[in-house]
């Protein structure tokens, strides 16, 4: 079997792009909207994750990011949140698969986080505040497959 020439990155399609308006200090946020990446089967995920913090937050507090999948398309990995109340807080018992490390002011932040591989299968977005201040934000979630060629 002979290897592909080359790999070609493609053009990443948008899954997510989604404001959580405040996310509260310690809280977390879940996104409802499903990625279907049972349909699509991308391979990688770009992240772009916007962050305002109200006030100046201590330096390198994180903001977490997770992937919770349903392999039937109904029921996901544990994890919830609302973003204000900690009744509704569930934290994920999976790995995140990226962080946000926050700066000490109160300009706006961004952080990329790119090449997440992915499973074949819906997922949703978490953040898990660690931060100590209430801030909002904004996610943007690209998936793509990137195509292996032949000559």
């Amino acid at each position: 079997m002979a290897l592909p020439d080359y790999v070609r990155l493609e053009a990443a399609a948008e899954g997510l792009n989604a404001s959580v308006g405040t996310i509260s200090a310690g809280r977390n946020y879940l996104f409802t909207t499903a990625i279907a990446n049972q349909t699509n089967l991308d391979k990688w995920a770009d992240i772009q994750l916007h962050v305002h913090p109200g006030a100046a937050p201590t330096v390198d507090y994180t903001v977490e990011v997770y992937f919770l999948y349903s392999e039937d398309e109904t029921n996901y990995e544990n994890g919830a949140g609302n973003g204000t109340s900690a009744t509704n807080d569930i934290d994920p018992k999976c790995m995140p698969v990226g962080l946000f490390h926050a700066i000490a002011n109160t300009t706006a932040q961004r952080a990329m986080i790119h090449g997440v591989p992915l499973a074949p299968y819906p997922f949703k977005v978490l953040l898990k505040s660690e931060l100590d201040q209430t801030c909002s934000a904004t996610v943007t979630v690209n998936t793509r497959a990137d195509a292996v060629t032949d000559a």
